[in-house]
């Protein structure tokens, strides 16, 4: 866990406004989705994104764990395709900001995709 507080002079601006000076690497989108899934939070409780900080506020940053997903299933393979079963419930893309197992990071692990590069 990181913690941040809000310095005395900074100006009462929104919460993920804020944010965004201390992960400039993330999108608004990825921020508010931080804040959404509680792993910002002010003063130790939740709060929304729209949330006014304050002089001596303390943000709390709790990455959520990774989660380890099994790879895609091979259905058939031919010279220009793979056909694969997606495992259940993960995104197809990676997001931003998210901790949660995509696809797009468990082709990663298919040996036949890795000899490829």
């Amino acid at each position: 866990m990181k913690t941040f507080t809000v310095p005395k002079n900074s100006p009462q601006i929104r919460l993920d406004q804020w944010l965004k000076e201390i992960f400039p690497d993330l999108g608004l989108r990825a921020i508010r989705r931080l804040i959404a899934t509680k792993q910002i939070l002010v003063n130790s409780t939740p709060t929304n994104p729209a949330y006014k900080v304050k002089p001596n506020d303390l943000i709390n940053y709790n990455p959520s764990p990774t989660i380890k997903v099994a790879p895609p299933t091979i259905i058939k393979e031919t010279d220009s395709y793979i056909f694969f079963k997606k495992p259940a419930n993960i995104h197809t893309v990676s997001l931003q900001g998210g901790h949660n197992p995509s696809l797009e990071e468990a082709l990663n692990s298919l040996p036949q995709l890795q000899s490829n590069k």
